[in-house]
């Protein structure tokens, strides 16, 4: 991810440097610094694991996971701990977050529904279904 990130935000990172926050700076510079033979070996992996996944997912209409390690972020220099986030955009399935409530601090919970590669109508169906299904709290009724 970051030798992708390097070669899409080369220019961003020249022209708008000091705009940039340190991690995004330290993974540009990451991706700059992988060897070739490294990227495609993670490439090969890469299309292992999105078979894997790609199998996995067969069975299930959508995967329902923590989007992050905890509530929102209290400002907005990041969005938050990606653990939960990143495989699903290495293997290019679609994802969406929900709302489900908020944490001890009276910042946004969410709920991720993950879909197969392809399937993003039927996995943002389960997302409207969990909507609907679930009571979750509207953003103007935070605590």
């Amino acid at each position: 991810m970051s030798v992708e990130a390097a070669f899409n935000l080369e220019e961003l990172s020249l022209k708008q440097a000091p705009l940039l926050s340190a991690t995004l700076k330290d993974f540009i510079a990451e991706g700059k610094e992988t060897k070739a033979a490294v990227y495609l070996q993670a490439l090969k992996l890469r299309s292992t694991l999105q078979g894997e996944l790609e199998c996995f997912l067969a069975k299930y209409d959508a995967l329902i996971t923590p989007p992050t390690t905890g509530e929102a972020p209290a400002t907005l220099e990041q969005t938050g701990n990606p653990t939960f986030c990143s495989i699903w955009s290495l293997c290019g399935v679609p994802a969406v977050t929900i709302p489900v409530g908020f944490g001890p601090r009276g910042l946004p919970l969410g709920l991720q529904i993950v879909g197969a590669q392809g399937k993003d109508n039927q996995m943002l169906s389960t997302a409207h279904w969990c909507e609907g299904r679930f009571s979750f709290p509207s953003w103007r009724e935070k605590p």
